[in-house]
Formats: C-alpha cells, sequence, structure tokens
C-alpha cells in the first residue's frame, strides 16, 4: 500500500502528572497533556475532523501509558496545530516498590514515537499522597471527556457553562 499522505504529524507531551508516592493497591491518577505542532493542508489518513464546530483537520493521535514497561492504557486523540493540549487519564493500582511510568506519543501517519517521558513512584504504606481522586480530579476528567466528545478543548466547555449561568441568571 503506498502512503499518500503529504503531511505529518508533530505531536509531542506537554506534562506527565504521577504522584511521587502513593500507598500499595490504592489506585491514583496518571495524566498525560498531549499537543500536536503541525498543520495539515488537507484530509488523509490518520487524519479527523476536530474543533467544536469540526472545521479543523487533526491527527488521529496514539498516546500510551505503560507501568514497568508495560502498557496499561492506549487512547487516541484528535490532535490539530491549532488548538490546545488534551489530556489523558488512567487510575493505577500497585504494589510496594518502586514503579515506573511512561507516556509516549505516536506520529500519524507511520506510527513511530514521536516523544516518551517517564516519571517515577514509589509505593509504600506511609505515603502522603492520597490514594482516591479528588473531587477536582473527578471534575477535571468530566469536563475533558466531554471537550474531547465535542472536539473542543476544556476553556471552551468552561466557557459554555459560565455563558449558560450568565443566561440562566439573566432569565
Amino acid at each position: 500500500m503506498v502512503n499518500l499522505n503529504i503531511d505529518q504529524s508533530e505531536p509531542y507531551i506537554d506534562s506527565i502528572d504521577v504522584p511521587s508516592e502513593a500507598r500499595p493497591d490504592e489506585s491514583f491518577t496518571v495524566t498525560v497533556t498531549v499537543g500536536n505542532e503541525s498543520s495539515i493542508i488537507a484530509p488523509q489518513d490518520g487524519t479527523c475532523q476536530s474543533g467544536i464546530l469540526q472545521f479543523n483537520t487533526g491527527w488521529r493521535t496514539p498516546v500510551i501509558i505503560y507501568v514497568d514497561g508495560q502498557e496499561v492504557h492506549r487512547e487516541t486523540k484528535c490532535l490539530d496545530g491549532n488548538s490546545a493540549p488534551k489530556t489523558v487519564t488512567k487510575r493505577v493500582t500497585l504494589g510496594s516498590g518502586e514503579h515506573s511510568v511512561t507516556a509516549e506519543v505516536l506520529k500519524v501517519p507511520n506510527d513511530t514515537v514521536a516523544e516518551e517521558r517517564a516519571a517515577e513512584v514509589t509505593v509504600h504504606s506511609d505515603a502522603q499522597d492520597p490514594a482516591l481522586p479528588t473531587t477536582g480530579d473527578r471534575l477535571t476528567e468530566m469536563i475533558s471527556d466531554i471537550a474531547d466528545a465535542l472536539g473542543g478543548t476544556t476553556q471552551q466547555v468552561m466557557l459554555g457553562f459560565a455563558l449558560a449561568v450568565v443566561l440562566l441568571v439573566v432569565i
């Protein structure tokens, strides 16, 4: 099969958020924020429509999370060069010890690793980091899911919520 793409994605990892410590057998959240720096001239293999009105063309970009070298989560985000970075979250539960959490973002259309970042987490019974997600964590994940479903950003969703509240108060 001949690849007819004239563009290639330029994804990057903006951040990886992993607690420095956690309690054994209690879950914690891994958050990876990814973006894309490339522009797309026309739809082609590996692209998707993005933006609230679906006018932007983005890349179907795979994001993979590994724990100690084992894949624990794979998710595809529609990323274009004009939109803000998007987040991928995964709840992870580990046993005692030192663990490595790694995130990869792949280039499209050839699925090669564009960037990889790792963080270490120490799991022990005296850990100070909370194992359960906070209300803020749950709210952030919910807003991120809504933004992804609409093809927009979390800022656009929050602006929409704020405008809805203002309209409700005025009416």
